[in-house]
Parts: structure tokens; C-alpha cells; sequence
């Protein structure tokens, strides 16, 4: 399996982690501040090692949609805060760090491109 797929599924597991804390754990607003901030560079770690320079197009489309259907979703999840506010504060913070975690990898394809750009 290749490493940056290990580093997706990491990813995705850290974000579950980080939904429970946000949601179960009260004061640990630093805690989560520097989860985040290790999701980011996992983000930019997964989109160096998996995005081929075929592959920046589709990456960069799919991924903008993605964390536009995630904050979608995020939004539409807040109705569920009036059933059950520890099930809205998981799916927010996990939603979250996965938009965290995919900005990471658009950031580095972005700037990855516009070099590109300038060099051609």
C-alpha cells in the first residue's frame, strides 16, 4: 500500500478522534488547535505523495466540491443539535477536520499549479 494512502486513512481516523474529543472532552481547546494544525500537514503531506501532476485537475475540482458538500452537510447538521448536541458537536468537529485536512492538500496542488502556470 502506498504511504500516502496510509496518510489518507490516518487522516480520517484522526478526524473520528478529534469528533469524539471536541465532543466528549470539555478544555481542550489547545488539544484540538494542534490536531488541526496536524491534519493541515497531513493534508499537504497526502496531496505531495498521491497527486500526480495528471491527476492536479481532477484533484482540485473534487476536492473543492467535497468541502463545499462537507460544509453543506456541516450546515444542515446543526438540526441535529436540537436532538442531540454531543452527536452535532462529533459530527461538526470530524466534519470539520476533514475540510481542514483536504484545504491542506488544495493549498499545496494550488500553489503546485501556479508555479506551473509562471514557469510556462
Amino acid at each position: 500500500m502506498r504511504v500516502g494512502v496510509l496518510v489518507f486513512l490516518g487522516a480520517i481516523a484522526l478526524s473520528v478522534v478529534i469528533g469524539l474529543l471536541g465532543a466528549f472532552v470539555p478544555n481542550l481547546s489547545s488539544v484540538l488547535q494542534w490536531l488541526l494544525f496536524l491534519m493541515l500537514l497531513l493534508g499537504i503531506v497526502a496531496g505531495h505523495l498521491n497527486i500526480t501532476k495528471e491527476e492536479e485537475r481532477d484533484f482540485l475540482l473534487a476536492g473543492i466540491a467535497f468541502i463545499v458538500s462537507l460544509q453543506v452537510v456541516l450546515q444542515v447538521s446543526q438540526l441535529i443539535a436540537l436532538v442531540s448536541r454531543p452527536l452535532f458537536d462529533f459530527i461538526g468537529q470530524t466534519l470539520f477536520s476533514l475540510m481542514v485536512f483536504s484545504a491542506g492538500a488544495l493549498i499545496l496542488l494550488a500553489i503546485r499549479m501556479v508555479i506551473d502556470l509562471i514557469r510556462d
